[in-house]
């Protein structure tokens, strides 16, 4: 504001210097009147600057304001996926542990369905090894498959 208020004061001057060196009186008429309004419209000039330089401060809070907000939902949600993972991570150990009790219990229960009957045709692996599985029947028959 004050830069520009010297602008205005210096113009004023150049125009008092120019008029008083064509000999004409400087602090009557439409020289005063020419005067009076380059000062009213350097003041409006400088105003304005004011005024533009508070909206910009202005607008620069609230960008930083609006940043924050964003960096705060950006955390809310890293927060979220986190304890998502989290709850993944633990529930696929649960569903890991779940399946091998469940198989467990089924060979239980298999086994126990050929212990308690005699005619049963239920097949048993009998060996296992990497290149073939050996099945034995009830009746003593086995029958070995290879695997490669």
């Amino acid at each position: 504001m004050t830069a520009k208020r010297q602008e205005t004061a210096r113009l004023i001057g150049r125009q008092r210097a120019a008029m008083g060196a064509s000999g004409a009186s400087v602090d009557v008429g439409s020289n005063l009147d020419l005067q009076a309004d380059t000062a009213a419209q350097g003041e409006m000039d400088a105003i304005s600057l004011y005024h533009k330089g508070q909206d910009a401060g202005y607008q620069t809070q609230l960008q930083g304001w609006n940043y924050g907000q964003e960096a705060a939902g950006h955390e809310a949600n890293a927060a979220a996926y986190a304890s998502a993972a989290d709850k993944a991570g633990s529930n696929g150990w649960m569903n890991a542990a779940g399946t091998a009790l469940g198989g467990i219990a089924a060979i239980g229960s298999t086994w126990g369905k050929y212990q308690a009957s005699e005619d049963s045709y239920t097949t048993l692996w009998d060996k296992v090894t990497p290149e073939t599985l050996t099945m034995r029947h009830p009746s003593g028959k086995t029958a070995t498959i290879r695997t490669r």
